[in-house]
C-alpha cells in the first residue's frame, strides 16, 4: 500500500509539471449504478446446500472531486447503496419470502485517473470506505398455521471498488460517463425469527431462533453519471 502510494504521489508530481498551465478546480460528481452481488458465507453451515447468497443492488453517489491536473482528481464520496435479497437461504426450507431489502450508506476517499486531455477519454477510479447499515427488514410470516415475526439485518462494513470506462466532456463544465464496476464489500448477515403460537410476543407460547452469518460480497454492475 506505501508502494502504490509513492507511485501515486510520483505520476500525479509528473503530471502537473507537464501541465503547468492548469488551474486546480472542483466538480461535482453524480452516477447511478445496478448490479448484481454475489455473497459468500466465511463459515460453512452444514444444514445448508448453498452457502450462497444473491443479492440485486441499486446504488446512487456523490463524489467531490478536486482536479489536480487534467488527468488526476481526489476527493470523497457518499450516497446510498439498496440491496435486496433474492435467494431463499436462511432458517427454514419452505420460507420462499426471500425478498428482504438492505439500506446502507458509505463514506470514501476516492481517486480518478483520466488518461487523455481530450474531449473523450477512458478513465480508471477507485473508491475505499465504510458502509454504514441504515434500516433493517422486517415482516410477519404465516407457515403452516403458525406466526412468524422475523428480522433481517445486513451489518455495516469495508467497502472498497473500481471502476472503468469512457468520460466525454459535453461543455466546458459538464462531462457525463458510463462505465461498468466492481465492488467488495463486507457484513454479518443476521436473522433473527420469533414464532408465536398463540398470537403473543413472550412467554411459553413464544420462541425465538437466530443465525449470523459473515459475509464477502462481491458486486459487479454498470454506472452512468454526470459532473458539473
Amino acid at each position: 500500500m506505501k508502494n502504490l502510494f509513492v507511485l501515486i504521489l510520483f505520476v500525479s508530481t509528473t503530471l502537473s509539471l507537464c501541465a503547468q498551465d492548469f488551474k486546480p478546480y472542483y466538480s461535482h460528481n453524480f452516477n447511478f449504478g445496478m448490479s448484481y452481488t454475489a455473497g459468500t458465507s466465511r463459515e460453512n453451515f452444514d444444514a445448508f446446500d448453498d452457502d450462497n447468497i444473491d443479492f440485486l443492488g441499486l446504488q446512487f453517489n456523490y463524489i467531490g472531486l478536486i482536479h489536480l491536473n487534467p488527468h488526476i482528481a481526489v476527493g470523497a464520496g457518499t450516497g446510498v447503496r439498496h440491496l435486496v435479497q433474492v435467494d431463499n437461504w436462511d432458517l427454514d426450507d419452505d420460507d420462499w419470502d426471500a425478498f428482504r431489502s438492505y439500506v446502507s450508506v458509505p463514506l470514501y476517499g476516492h481517486f480518478r485517473f483520466r488518461i487523455l486531455d481530450k474531449r473523450v477519454s477512458p478513465f480508471v477510479a477507485t473508491s475505499l470506505g465504510y458502509n454504514f447499515r441504515i434500516s433493517e427488514d422486517k415482516h410477519t410470516e404465516y407457515i403452516n398455521g403458525s406466526e412468524y415475526k422475523r428480522t433481517s439485518t445486513l451489518s455495516s462494513g469495508i467497502l472498497a471498488n473500481i471502476e472503468a470506462g469512457v468520460n466525454v466532456k459535453i461543455a466546458r463544465s459538464f462531462a457525463i460517463s458510463a462505465g461498468p464496476y466492481f465492488e467488495y464489500k463486507q457484513g454479518r448477515l443476521k436473522d433473527v425469527k420469533g414464532q408465536s403460537f398463540d398470537g403473543s410476543l413472550n412467554g411459553d407460547n413464544y420462541s425465538v431462533r437466530s443465525m449470523t452469518s459473515r459475509l464477502h460480497l462481491y458486486e459487479a454492475g454498470l454506472k452512468v453519471g454526470f459532473a458539473f
